[in-house]
């Protein structure tokens, strides 16, 4: 049962100044409508029965309810009888009226739409009733469907089962079947009945009398509905005897070479068949030993002969094999042979090389087989490109006796990032065309980089700070980087830049050694002893550590380290990601504030996928690129490469020599000026450097970009 209803707010005449919760039940007036039932389920009928069952439709509201008429109907199993037209209920008045149903299918839906007064708050103007009801059809149905009866001898016959189902809601009454198409029968017409689910066989035979492909169609009638049912029938008829692959026995026989192979010999009649002798006759076969004859077969039976085959010339040779029966019958049956010139034969379609690291190596063995019975004599091996190479070349003529193979030793070096196609070809004696094996190989891609270098102009102070992660995974880069303190001086100092340095690696960002001059005692012991030092927290949050140690220069525990004269630089050590709770970007804000002419510099894993033993630098990376510093790989072991070219971001100095992070492949480097083309410049393999050809190009705020895919050592 569905109801809907409505609540409309009347108000007094002279109570317009009352509120609205002022309202009292009795000025409501409820527009209520009720339909039942809300669905209908018919019983399940048989054909041409029919029920019938009604709808009551229910002013149950407090005011007039209008319904539209009649009731619009769907569903062409069902009608309405004798259906209200448009009209009004009072409160507490109904009206009714009757649903048939007669069932068309074995399913069967419809619903009857109510149109009426009620608003979208009492379930919209339109209220539905779901109309179901089941019909008790018999349905047949045929399996397979198409069906192939497969392969049957030219004279004899096989028989398959096709399946009948019934599948519908009511018994079905199958009265008879057929087979058109002369090679197609039924042992008899069926007739019977199927319970709902259950199925039954029927045998249909299939009988060629030629060969080929023979089609016909199976009809099936019953009380179904549908009427006469039908399926599409195949068969193929064959040769009563077969031999080797649809008569092809020698496939691979080389010209002027004696090939010997064991042809198989297929009865495939449907009577027990004695055969006395076999003979060859025409072309170049023989039987290649004296066959134990006679033998009695029986269907689907096989035999083997011993055949040799001489081609002459290239191309397919026809002959018959000439069977000879009990009773001095005979029967012929089509052999072909294929003669082939002189060639060899490859393990692989294509052989593929793996990826490898551009200039580097990857060797393959190229597997060249004999597939003759004879020998064959190799002339030459050749290659036709600069990136796949013969190495050694094997020494011609190369005799290879029947079934032998020669392993071709290959080389692919690749030189660009292109994808490489080549072929190995191969010369045969006596034969016009050369063999040919597909060869591929492409380099592997390596990861990407791009070092900056800002123009800050020449400047006579700076101040270093390092942060130097305290982690137990650092203790090597630790020592490394220590015995570096002197020749990184000594850079600044011949420079004649004024510097400090200090490093920082506890969470209040206090210098471990205090501030480091050259007027210091020791400053390269200072320098070393800071390297190791205390940890809080941010072990491995270099930028959180920075950020206290430059708060902490002015009256602070580091007063002094930045002065207002000097260029700053920050350097941190790590092997780990940068994991601070605030972003790089805002902790890099603070540091540029703080600071003059920020650049950031890092000794990190390699970005964006790490190295061995280090994560990627992901935070110091942004870092560093932003402000035009360095990013060097802590996987590289040339630490004091390193120092130099943090020594460089350091000494003040406008150069003409740039040293890059990474090694790059050269063929890659692309280098711009302010974003813009620039090519005023060489690449410096021994100092690992771009060098420009004029420093005085570049003015103060310009910065230098260098783009180049990373050259990975070869194994």
């Amino acid at each position: 049962m569905r109801l809907f209803s409505v609540v409309w707010a009347v108000a007094a005449l002279g109570c317009s100044d009352q509120r609205f919760t002022d309202l009292v039940d009795q000025d409501r007036v409820l527009e209520e409508i009720l339909v039942d039932p809300p669905g209908l389920t018919f019983d399940a009928l048989e054909p041409g029965e029919t029920e019938v069952r009604f709808i009551t439709v229910r002013n149950v509201g407090t005011t007039t309810l209008q319904l539209d008429g009649p009731p619009l109907l769907e569903g062409s199993a069902f009608s309405l009888l004798d259906p209200y037209e448009a009209m009004s209920l009072d409160p507490g008045e109904s009206v009714s009226f009757e649903v048939a149903f007669s069932p068309v299918n074995i399913e069967n839906t419809g619903r009857v739409t109510i149109a009426s007064s009620a608003p979208e708050e009492g379930g919209g103007p339109e209220t539905r009733v779901v109309l179901e009801g089941m019909g008790l059809f018999p349905m047949l149905q045929l399996s397979p469907d198409p069906f192939d009866l497969g392969t049957v001898a030219v004279g004899c016959s096989d028989d398959d089962a096709l399946w009948l189902e019934s599948v519908g809601t009511a018994p079905v009454v199958v009265s008879g079947a057929s087979a058109v198409g002369s090679a197609f029968s039924l042992d008899a017409s069926p007739s019977l009945s199927l319970e709902p689910g259950e199925v039954s066989s029927l045998p249909v035979w299939f009988g060629p009398m030629a060969l080929g492909e023979h089609t016909g169609t199976l009809h099936v009638a019953s009380d179904d509905p549908v009427g006469v049912r039908q399926v599409d029938l195949t068969g193929t008829g064959s040769e009563v005897f077969m031999v080797g692959d649809e008569g092809v026995v020698f496939e691979n026989a080389m010209v002027g070479c004696e090939t010997t192979e064991d042809v198989t010999l297929q009865y495939l009649g449907c009577d027990e068949l004695v055969l006395t002798g076999i003979e060859l006759v025409d072309g170049p076969f023989s039987l290649a030993e004296e066959l134990d004859l006679p033998w009695v077969l029986d269907g689907g039976e096989e035999r083997v002969i011993p055949m040799v085959f001489t081609p002459e010339d290239a191309g397919e040779v026809a002959a018959t094999l000439r069977l000879y029966l009990e009773g001095e019958d005979t029967m012929d049956v089509d052999l072909v042979g294929v003669g082939r010139p002189p060639t060899v034969s490859f393990d692989e379609e294509e052989l593929v090389f793996d990826a490898t690291l551009l200039g580097c190596e990857d060797n393959q063995e190229a597997v060249v087989r004999n597939p003759f019975d004879c020998p064959v004599t190799i002339t030459d091996f050749t290659l036709g490109s600069a990136v796949f190479a013969l190495s050694p070349e094997p020494e011609t003529p190369v005799v290879l006796d029947p079934g032998g193979r020669v392993d071709v030793p290959l080389t692919y070096i690749p030189d660009d990032f292109d994808l490489h196609r080549n072929e190995l070809t191969v010369a045969v004696e006596g034969a016009e065309d050369k063999a040919r094996l597909p060869l591929a190989g492409e380099a592997l891609e390596t990861d990407h980089n791009v070092d900056t270098f800002a123009f800050d102009g020449e400047f006579d102070a700076v101040d270093v700070l390092f942060w130097v992660d305290q982690s137990g995974s650092m203790e090597e880069e630790q020592t490394d980087l220590s015995l570096q303190a002197d020749g990184y001086m000594a850079i600044l100092e011949t420079s004649g830049v004024d510097w400090q340095l200090g490093v920082a690696t506890d969470d209040d960002g206090c210098l471990n050694t205090g501030i480091i001059t050259a007027d210091s005692v020791d400053p390269g012991g200072s320098f070393s002893s800071g390297v190791v030092g205390p940890s809080g927290d941010w072990d491995e949050a270099g930028l959180s550590v920075a950020d206290a140690a430059f708060a902490a220069s002015q009256g602070g525990c580091n007063d002094g380290l930045l002065r207002e004269d000097a260029v700053t630089r920050l350097v941190v050590v790590t092997d780990e990601l940068e994991q601070s709770s605030q972003s790089w970007s805002a902790l890099l804000s603070d540091l540029q504030a703080a600071s003059n002419e920020l650049v950031v510099s890092a000794v990190a894993g390699d970005y964006p996928h790490g190295c061995p033993g280090a994560e990627a630098g992901s935070g110091y990376y942004e870092a560093v690129t932003a402000t035009g510093g360095f990013y060097l790989s802590i996987c590289d072991g040339d630490w004091s490469a390193h120092a130099a070219a943090l020594a460089s971001q350091a000494d003040g100095i406008v150069g003409d020599t740039y040293v890059l992070s990474r090694t790059p492949i050269p063929e890659t480097l692309v280098v711009e000026h302010n974003a813009a083309p620039f090519s005023a410049w060489s690449y410096d393999a021994a100092a690992n450097a771009v060098v420009i050809d004029d420093p005085a190009d570049f003015s103060n705020g310009d910065f230098l970009t260098a783009d180049y895919t990373i050259a990975e050592t070869c194994d």
